[in-house]
């Protein structure tokens, strides 16, 4: 629901720059004082602008450090890819591009492991398609309008929720990474991305990693996505690189994940 009546933070400057370009001022301004952050809205509106619309968390801010990647490895990296556009607002553009492309894609991608993992169906009742070609045939003011969210949705249930359900802000309903990172999995993820096989993989910038990582633990900001990337990554390589290796030509990796403080070849004990 959050890809078809714009639930998330990020959709919020493709708003504000519709806005922008159709001359709407006044709105513009009534809206940036409604959402509450008007600094932060106009920074991320600046950066929209100026072609700086990276990936991004439910909260606005970036999935990724591309700081903290190695300058060698990043000038590796190539053009962002770019989406196609078929709506003439912006807001349905990003829209379209969750729904079609990045976020929906992945998500029911990982729902669907789950799921059968378990032995579970999962149900998705808003992806019915005469759903979704309703959503995308409402104008933007029908889903962000007066600091809100999801605007249309919130005025269907007056009278069927209590107003302080109906108008709680967007809360993501996710897995407490960032308590278990922060908490019983804090040694185990310091180790894996202060070992000497992370550090010596050329990925990534050490110190500015190191940087990042003591942010997060000291409790600055609530995204730790980028975090999980830099673990999987790391695991990912002791897995089906440095234990293909130990076993030698032509073997197959044992498919178990190694000890988190297991390294790389160079660090295997005779």
């Amino acid at each position: 629901v959050d890809e078809m009546f714009a639930g998330y933070g990020y959709f919020r400057p493709h708003f504000f720059r519709d806005l922008l370009e159709s001359g709407q001022h006044a709105r513009l301004r009534r809206e940036l004082r409604a959402f509450g952050d008007p600094r932060g809205d106009l920074r991320r509106l600046r950066r929209l602008l100026r072609g700086e619309d990276e990936p991004r968390y439910q909260d606005g801010t970036s999935h990724l450090r591309p700081e903290c990647v190695d300058t060698d490895v990043h000038a590796l990296a190539g053009d962002v890819p770019s989406f196609d556009t078929p709506f003439g607002h912006h807001v349905s553009n990003a829209l379209y591009r969750d729904l079609r492309h990045t976020k929906l894609p992945r998500v029911l991608r990982m729902n669907d492991r789950l799921s059968m993992a378990f032995g579970r169906e999962l149900r998705e009742p808003y992806l019915d398609h005469r759903l979704v070609e309703f959503a995308f045939s409402l104008p933007s003011a029908q889903k962000l309008r007066s600091g809100t969210t999801k605007s249309l949705l919130r005025r269907a249930m007056a009278g069927r929720l209590p107003d302080e359900v109906r108008g709680l802000p967007k809360r993501a309903v996710v897995t407490p990474q960032r308590e278990w990172l922060r908490g019983e999995l804090r040694p185990q993820i310091e180790d894996i991305v202060q070992s000497q096989s992370f550090r010596e993989r050329g990925f990534f910038d050490a110190a500015a990693v190191a940087t990042e990582l003591g942010r997060f633990m000291d409790g600055r900001g609530d995204n730790a996505f980028f975090i999980w990337q830099w673990v999987n990554l790391e695991l990912w390589f002791r897995t089906f690189v440095d234990d293909r290796i130990r076993r030698g030509p032509g073997s197959e990796g044992s498919g178990e994940a190694p000890y988190p403080s297991e390294g790389p070849p160079s660090e295997a004990k005779e």
